[in-house]
Protein backbone atom coordinates (compact mmCIF):
# COMPACT_ATOMS: atom_id res chain seq x y z
CA UNK A 1 0.00 0.00 0.00
CA UNK A 2 1.25 3.33 -0.86
CA UNK A 3 0.40 6.59 0.10
CA UNK A 4 1.59 10.54 -0.74
CA UNK A 5 3.58 12.71 1.49
CA UNK A 6 2.36 16.23 1.71
CA UNK A 7 5.67 16.96 -0.75
CA UNK A 8 4.05 14.48 -3.24
CA UNK A 9 6.73 11.52 -1.90
CA UNK A 10 5.30 8.33 -2.67
CA UNK A 11 6.34 6.17 0.73
CA UNK A 12 5.16 2.80 1.87
CA UNK A 13 2.89 2.69 5.03
CA UNK A 14 6.23 1.62 6.64
CA UNK A 15 8.47 4.28 5.29
CA UNK A 16 10.09 4.43 1.92
CA UNK A 17 10.81 1.53 -0.13
CA UNK A 18 14.29 0.79 -1.15
CA UNK A 19 14.88 -1.82 -3.75
CA UNK A 20 18.95 -3.15 -3.77
CA UNK A 21 20.15 -5.60 -6.07
CA UNK A 22 23.25 -7.15 -7.47
CA UNK A 23 25.17 -5.80 -10.32
CA UNK A 24 27.75 -6.55 -12.10
CA UNK A 25 30.72 -5.16 -9.88
CA UNK A 26 28.83 -3.64 -7.38
CA UNK A 27 25.01 -2.73 -6.08
CA UNK A 28 21.97 -0.65 -6.97
CA UNK A 29 20.22 0.60 -4.75
CA UNK A 30 16.63 2.52 -5.60
CA UNK A 31 13.95 4.00 -3.80
CA UNK A 32 10.70 4.55 -4.94
CA UNK A 33 10.08 8.49 -4.15
CA UNK A 34 9.24 11.16 -6.43
CA UNK A 35 12.01 12.18 -7.84
CA UNK A 36 13.44 8.19 -8.19
CA UNK A 37 16.06 7.60 -6.12
CA UNK A 38 19.10 5.41 -8.04
CA UNK A 39 22.37 4.77 -6.37
CA UNK A 40 25.33 2.39 -7.32
CA UNK A 41 28.23 1.56 -4.71
CA UNK A 42 31.08 -1.30 -5.68
CA UNK A 43 30.35 -3.02 -2.61
CA UNK A 44 26.25 -3.01 -0.82
CA UNK A 45 28.25 -0.83 2.01
CA UNK A 46 28.57 1.76 -0.47
CA UNK A 47 25.41 1.80 -2.09
CA UNK A 48 23.26 1.89 1.53
CA UNK A 49 25.74 4.95 2.35
CA UNK A 50 24.71 6.39 -1.21
CA UNK A 51 21.15 6.07 -0.67
CA UNK A 52 20.95 7.59 2.52
CA UNK A 53 22.98 10.15 1.51
CA UNK A 54 20.50 10.87 -1.35
CA UNK A 55 17.37 10.02 0.83
CA UNK A 56 18.40 12.55 3.81
CA UNK A 57 15.65 14.94 2.94
CA UNK A 58 13.17 12.38 3.13
CA UNK A 59 11.97 11.92 6.92
CA UNK A 60 10.29 8.90 6.17
CA UNK A 61 12.00 5.35 7.78
CA UNK A 62 13.73 3.49 5.07
CA UNK A 63 12.19 -0.16 4.76
CA UNK A 64 15.01 -2.00 2.77
CA UNK A 65 14.70 -5.44 0.14
CA UNK A 66 17.75 -7.01 -0.85
CA UNK A 67 16.72 -8.69 -4.33
CA UNK A 68 18.84 -12.18 -5.12
CA UNK A 69 18.05 -14.72 -7.80
CA UNK A 70 15.53 -17.11 -6.85
CA UNK A 71 18.26 -20.05 -5.91
CA UNK A 72 19.89 -17.86 -3.15
CA UNK A 73 16.33 -17.07 -1.85
CA UNK A 74 15.34 -20.37 -1.74
CA UNK A 75 18.77 -21.00 0.68
CA UNK A 76 18.25 -17.72 2.46
CA UNK A 77 14.37 -18.80 3.13
CA UNK A 78 16.11 -21.96 4.47
CA UNK A 79 18.40 -20.17 6.60
CA UNK A 80 16.20 -17.79 8.04
CA UNK A 81 14.06 -21.25 9.05
CA UNK A 82 16.83 -22.91 10.41
CA UNK A 83 17.52 -19.71 12.54
CA UNK A 84 14.39 -20.01 14.21
CA UNK A 85 14.49 -23.52 15.02
CA UNK A 86 17.68 -22.52 16.18
CA UNK A 87 16.39 -19.89 18.68
CA UNK A 88 13.63 -22.11 19.76
CA UNK A 89 15.85 -25.06 20.67
CA UNK A 90 18.72 -22.92 22.26
CA UNK A 91 15.73 -21.39 24.46
CA UNK A 92 14.79 -25.15 25.58
CA UNK A 93 18.57 -25.95 26.27
CA UNK A 94 18.59 -22.77 28.92
CA UNK A 95 15.15 -23.98 30.18
CA UNK A 96 17.06 -27.33 30.94
CA UNK A 97 19.78 -26.13 31.91
CA UNK A 98 18.29 -23.64 34.68
CA UNK A 99 16.05 -26.55 35.82
CA UNK A 100 18.86 -28.81 36.07
CA UNK A 101 20.95 -26.04 37.82
CA UNK A 102 17.89 -25.47 40.66
CA UNK A 103 17.92 -29.38 41.41
CA UNK A 104 21.88 -29.44 41.81
CA UNK A 105 21.45 -25.94 44.39
CA UNK A 106 18.58 -27.94 46.37
CA UNK A 107 20.44 -30.67 46.72
CA UNK A 108 23.43 -28.27 48.03
CA UNK A 109 25.68 -28.57 45.65
CA UNK A 110 28.46 -25.16 45.61
CA UNK A 111 28.31 -23.74 41.92
CA UNK A 112 31.62 -25.11 41.06
CA UNK A 113 30.37 -28.26 42.10
CA UNK A 114 27.52 -28.07 39.97
CA UNK A 115 29.40 -26.55 37.56
CA UNK A 116 31.35 -29.32 36.90
CA UNK A 117 28.75 -32.23 37.19
CA UNK A 118 26.96 -29.83 34.07
CA UNK A 119 30.04 -29.25 32.13
CA UNK A 120 29.30 -25.71 32.74
CA UNK A 121 31.50 -22.88 34.52
CA UNK A 122 31.11 -22.15 37.88
CA UNK A 123 29.45 -18.39 36.55
CA UNK A 124 27.67 -19.85 33.93
CA UNK A 125 25.46 -21.83 36.99
CA UNK A 126 25.60 -18.87 38.81
CA UNK A 127 23.76 -16.99 36.34
CA UNK A 128 21.15 -19.71 35.61
CA UNK A 129 20.68 -19.40 39.86
CA UNK A 130 20.55 -16.18 39.93
CA UNK A 131 17.78 -16.23 36.67
CA UNK A 132 14.17 -16.13 37.51
CA UNK A 133 13.59 -17.29 34.02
Amino acid sequence: MRRERGDGAAVGVDGVEVRIRRLDGGWEASAAVEPPVRVVGGSLAQARRALRERLRAHPAPVRERIVVDPESERLLAALREARVEYEAAREGLRAHQRRAAGRLRERGLSTRDAGAVLRLSHQRVAVLWSDPM
